[in-house]
């Protein structure tokens, strides 16, 4: 898979399970037009729900 579509898997399933979180780094850039190279999804979640968004996550 790649990382566009590992991406909008990762928001697809973040909002299903209503769960709150930002997202920063180069996607974050790219959609204010600053065109960058990466290799990584970069997100800021709440500490709270850590345990949430890894059993949501899980294969």
């Amino acid at each position: 898979m790649d990382l566009y579509a590992e991406f909008e898997s990762i928001v697809k399933a973040l909002d299903a399970a209503r769960i709150q979180f930002a997202v920063c780094g180069g996607f974050a850039m790219a959609v204010h037009g600053v065109a960058r190279a990466t290799k990584d999804i970069d997100l800021l979640v709440p500490p709270e729900e850590t345990e949430r968004i890894i059993h949501t996550l899980k294969p």
